[in-house]
């Protein structure tokens, strides 16, 4: 082989060999998680006597990406008027007088610190309560009313054919409504105190319940 010829062959092996794309360094890593802000109800009700005196408040927490954020070290609460509402230690809120008050709650993650604040309003039951059925669900969920008050269904819808039954689950509950139909409405006394849940057994999952205070 003439020296020419070789000489070809080394400069072509080099050029196929150099001629790759260089290789990339890694993306850097993600900057850490860092707690941003703090959410919580925004406002609660609660009541003066058991049942119902009673919320628990839902914190959440989120970072900068706003992805739930999971590092926190300390949760702690505080209520602007303890003789309105109490909050425990896990954001338990009791209500004791009838009243407004502000709870607040303070998380600490490592060197950041972030709080929220919720308005609870403590109120009196009522003496009186109203319930309607729309199509299969009963609207409120929940009624509070005191001792000796009143609850009143409106059942079903002039010329709607769908019928309700108010059925309770509850020892002490007054006589259970039977199947209603039509826009009827129809009112129990509830005498005794305690939480008293009731279905529709014509529908699957339709339930509610009456706090009588």
């Amino acid at each position: 082989m003439s020296r020419t010829l070789a000489g070809a062959c080394v400069v072509a092996m080099i050029g196929c060999g150099g001629g790759g794309s260089p290789i990339e360094p890694p993306p850097p890593p993600p900057p850490a998680s860092v707690l941003t802000t703090v959410h919580v109800d925004p406002s609660v009700t609660v009541y003066n006597t058991p049942p119902g005196n009673v919320f628990a408040l839902t914190v959440a927490l989120r970072d900068q990406n706003n992805v739930a954020y999971t590092g926190a070290t300390s949760k702690s609460f505080s209520s602007s008027s303890t003789a309105v509402v109490t909050v425990s230690g896990d954001g338990t809120l009791t209500g004791v007088t009838v009243g407004i008050a502000q709870v607040t709650v303070t998380v600490q993650a490592g060197s950041v610190t972030r709080s929220a604040t919720t308005i609870v309003t403590v109120q009196e039951p009522a003496a009186v309560a109203s319930v309607e059925t729309h199509e299969v669900r009963f609207e409120p969920l929940a009624v509070h009313i005191i001792r000796g008050g009143s609850v009143t269904w409106l059942i079903g819808r002039q010329g709607n054919p769908i019928g309700h039954n108010v059925t309770f689950a509850t020892s002490g509950a007054p006589v259970n409504i039977p199947r209603t139909e039509g826009g009827a409405l129809i009112s129990l006394l509830f005498p005794t105190a305690g939480s008293f849940a009731y279905e529709c057994t014509l529908h699957a999952g339709m339930t509610g319940t009456v706090h009588v205070h």
